[in-house]
């Protein structure tokens, strides 16, 4: 069974998309630090991962003083300065564990290290190949990611089309929210987005109390 080592964010990401206990569905063998289940303490974040620590099912690796220093002495090239991401590198190093991480310059020091880097997205192709959530309710769980920046939106995108393509579904168009910086005061509401094509047909772009309809082709904002 293959072992991963989990980072903060990913535990994140499968939570806020209701896809975590698929996660531990997997036939994976989870493990994680005890300074990342420190870093989980969003009102019922931590709950979502309790039970499988009681249960077992996932592994909380708890790190000696000297494996802390160790930690805080590891030397990376993209200069990690949280002991979390550095006590997640050095476990998986330790035990050559697949890296489970969002994390850009995380994912770097792992493939550095010669670690198997993995990250949310391909959690999410280890359920759907195995069958634990229909194709329905992942695309769902898809979306609610769609609105997470740091995942990348080519490889988002392109799952979106290959689950579409291999579960005789057909696309169809949702809602997106984008804030832009408060200083200049609007909201843009992406209206017609269309997952299989990557492109958006409508807008609606809101000045203070005044809002303006706007339309444009398929890869038109």
């Amino acid at each position: 069974m293959k072992i991963v080592v989990t980072d903060t964010n990913v535990f994140i990401d499968l939570i806020q998309s209701n896809t975590i206990d698929a996660f531990f569905e997997c036939p994976l063998d989870i493990y994680t630090t005890d300074l990342v289940i420190y870093e989980i303490n969003a009102p019922g974040q931590r709950e979502c991962l309790d039970k499988y620590i009681s249960s077992e099912r996932l592994k909380v690796m708890e790190l000696s003083e000297t494996e802390i220093a160790e930690a805080f002495a590891l030397k990376t090239e993209c200069n990690l300065k949280r002991i979390t991401d550095k006590s997640v590198l050095l476990k998986a190093i330790q035990m050559q564990a697949c890296l489970l991480t969002g994390d850009g310059d995380l994912r770097k020091e792992g493939k550095r290290a010669g670690l198997e880097v993995r990250g949310t997205l391909w959690v999410f192709r280890e359920i759907w190949s195995a069958g634990l959530l229909d194709s329905t309710t992942l695309l769902k769980n898809l979306e609610i990611l769609d609105l997470n920046t740091r995942l990348p939106q080519d490889a988002l995108g392109e799952m979106k089309r290959v689950i579409y393509k291999n579960s005789n579904l057909h696309p169809t168009p949702h809602i997106r929210r984008h804030f832009l910086p408060a200083k200049i005061a609007r909201e843009v509401f992406v209206i017609s987005r269309y997952p299989d094509h990557g492109g958006v047909i409508g807008a609606i772009f809101k000045f203070g109390d005044k809002i303006f309809p706007a339309f444009f082709g398929a890869q038109g904002l």
